[in-house]
């Protein structure tokens, strides 16, 4: 039987303009069905109208046709209620009549409003305007969204929905107006902030363009004056394809000009592995550090490419992955099985990055959700003979995955970390025990033995050491035989570099042993013998420059480090707060050597992802937009919100 098609008439007899929107039904030969159900002439959808009501048709545009409704919104609208001749407003958020709920009303809200005006747009001086604009700035800033999307039709009709009395600035107010001026005002607390700082290190990220070259990101890492690990991006310099070492290594120093940066309070540069970076700071004469973090990753993504078996059982993954997605059958199949297995928390995701991090995750998803494999593919089990290989690789990378979720951050202290993880390494977690698998005893050594290998330099090892040293949780714990005296020998010889160079002054501190100097007798008149030498003494040793900052850093840092230890999870920037004053000398080394970052969160991920977007719209073309968009958002997404509470 063929369905007869629905025929919509106006209403007649009406005043509304929402009725200029709605019809009712009606037979083929025009006579209306019911009164009570209207129907929109936009979308065909059947709203509650009983007894001439247009509150639910107001909400209907509201909700489904926002920019409808906000065309008929500022006009006087008669509603259910209400006095005639008098308007009542749509707001959002509220029931209204014919809905399941009804908002209460006193009598006293029921006077006022059969008295009130329709409320108007908030005026673009009102603090709510400029909130809300400031809001949306931030968004636009922290997420790096193309400004277009201030100008798109869906856009401004979502934020109708949630209130129309808010009217939004066109694209070309943020692009010119609000986004540089949060820009300009960021970066004068910025610079305030970096004006203070006793030494700094730094962190050089060298980022992949999608129409060719890549982004040099320069970001400092310091500790302030109340002992929070500070860290801001400072230059994003866009460098060309095929560019000289020279133009490149220049091009930096003339932008990091303003920002009034102290080549002698540099402390080290921490890069990732990249011959050209490397190539740029030797020119520029900047100490260099490796990342723990890259070095990790190429140790084990070396050690399961050259290894045949692993790499052959990580392809099996992925193809095993690929079977099941390309198949709407088998994939709603495992669904229903991991159901029933109470596996429905785990999902199996490709390693697309290629990053060894997400290939352990999706060798150990695939484990643990190998008896749903098995149960689906049966005997055709594409992995099935690699299971023990598996095993063998999650073993060798698991423990090595949860020390990185753990120290991953650019916001705790992670140097002096090394050499005790160095330590764990090879007496743990890498070290060979009797249930393993031969692959992973064969992973962990190429991994361990690769690792290690990159921070034999003798640069490195001084670095490390003194981090270790001047760390409160560690102190000399993980010194080798022999190492303590030299690392406290590099320890007071900088010291007193610093100062000779006048970066600082040598402070004598407070220390109880400090209590057994000599009190001059004031009622003895004649002097001793004994106490004319000792003036002898004091006074040689004054005369003596070098030998009093070495002689009293000598003393503090022997009674550093007889303090006791912290608790190995504690912060080392909470105890030397409280300590400073104790050891002033030493907690200035502190603040130069606990301020390098070498472990790092992959950097890459925030560009690589917005390249695409921001491609399509045009601001790859302009270096000076991406510097803008990139400065924005990298220091609003590694610093906490509360840090920009005084310019938002």
């Amino acid at each position: 039987m063929t369905a007869v098609p629905t025929m919509i008439v106006a209403k007649k007899k009406t005043k509304s303009v929402v009725w200029e929107y709605f019809g009712l039904e009606c037979d083929a030969d025009g006579s209306i069905r019911t009164n009570e159900v209207a129907i929109c002439n936009l979308c065909n959808r059947r709203t509650s109208a009983k007894g001439s009501n247009t509150s639910n048709l107001f909400t209907h545009l509201g909700v489904h046709h926002p920019e409808v409704y906000a065309k008929i919104s500022s006009k006087k609208l008669p509603g259910y209620g209400s006095p005639k001749g008098k308007s009542r407003q749509y707001e959002p958020g509220v029931l209204v009549s014919g809905s399941r709920k009804k908002r209460k009303t006193s009598s006293k809200d029921r006077a006022s409003s059969s008295t009130s005006e329709p409320k108007a747009v908030y005026p673009n001086e009102s603090g709510k305007h400029y909130k809300l604009t400031d809001l949306i700035n931030f968004f636009l800033a922290k997420e790096m969204v193309p400004v277009d999307l201030i100008d798109s039709s869906s856009f401004r009709g979502f934020l109708q929905a949630f209130d129309w009395r808010y009217e939004l600035p066109e694209g070309n107010h943020f692009k010119n107006t609000t986004l540089p001026g949060l820009y300009e005002k960021l970066r004068v607390k910025i610079a305030a902030e970096v004006a203070s700082m006793s030494f700094f290190s730094a962190t050089i990220d060298l980022l992949p363009n999608a129409i060719g070259g890549s982004y040099l990101v320069f970001t400092v890492h310091f500790i302030d004056s109340d002992w929070e690990l500070k860290n801001y991006c400072l230059v994003i310099m866009y460098v060309p394809p095929g560019q000289p070492i020279e133009a490149t290594g220049d091009g930096l120093v003339s932008l990091l000009v303003p920002w009034n940066l102290p080549p002698e309070k540099l402390t080290c540069v921490v890069t990732e592995e990249s011959d050209d970076l490397t190539k740029v700071l030797e020119y520029m004469g900047w100490p260099q550090l490796p990342c723990f973090g890259s070095r990790i990753h190429q140790s084990i993504t070396s050690a399961i490419q050259t290894d045949l078996e692993a790499s052959k059982a990580v392809q099996d993954c992925r193809s095993l992955i690929a079977r099941i997605s390309q198949n709407s059958d088998r994939k709603f199949n495992l669904f229903k099985i991991m159901a029933e297995m109470n596996l429905s928390d785990y999902a199996l995701k490709v390693d697309a990055s290629g990053h060894w991090q997400d290939t352990q995750r999706m060798i150990s998803t695939i484990l643990k959700l190998k008896p749903a494999i098995t149960r689906l593919f049966g005997v055709d089990d594409p992995v099935l003979d690699c299971y023990p290989l598996l095993k063998g690789i999650d073993d060798a990378l698991g423990p090595v995955m949860e020390i990185m979720d753990v120290l991953t951050s650019e916001y705790y202290v992670n140097l002096s970390s090394i050499k005790p993880l160095l330590h764990l390494l090879k007496t743990s977690v890498l070290a060979k025990k009797d249930e393993d698998h031969e692959l992973a005893v064969a992973l962990k050594e190429q991994i361990l033995n690769g690792f290690v290998s990159n921070y034999e330099d003798y640069r490195c090892k001084i670095v490390l050491n003194i981090a270790t040293h001047l760390d409160p949780r560690f102190k000399s714990l993980f010194s080798e035989e022999g190492e303590a005296a030299s690392v406290s020998e590099l320890i007071i010889s900088e010291g007193v570099e610093n100062f000779s160079a006048g970066s600082s002054d040598v402070v004598e501190p407070k220390l109880e042993s400090d209590s057994t100097n000599v009190i001059s007798d004031t009622t003895s008149k004649k002097k001793s013998l004994g106490k004319l030498l000792e003036e002898v003494k004091n006074a040689s040793v004054v005369e003596t420059p070098s030998a009093a900052p070495a002689n009293i850093l000598q003393k503090e840092f022997e009674a550093y480090l007889m303090a006791p230890k912290m608790y190995s999870d504690s912060n080392p920037l909470d105890w030397w707060k409280m300590q400073a004053s104790s050891y002033p000398n030493m907690a200035l080394l502190a603040r130069k050597y606990l301020s390098i970052c070498a472990i790092k969160a992959p950097s890459k991920n925030l560009f690589e992802q917005k390249n695409e977007q921001l491609l399509l719209h045009g601001m790859l073309q302009d270096p000076e937009e991406v510097n803008t968009a990139l400065f924005l958002s990298r220091n609003l997404s590694i610093n906490p919100p509360s840090v920009f509470n005084d310019i938002l």
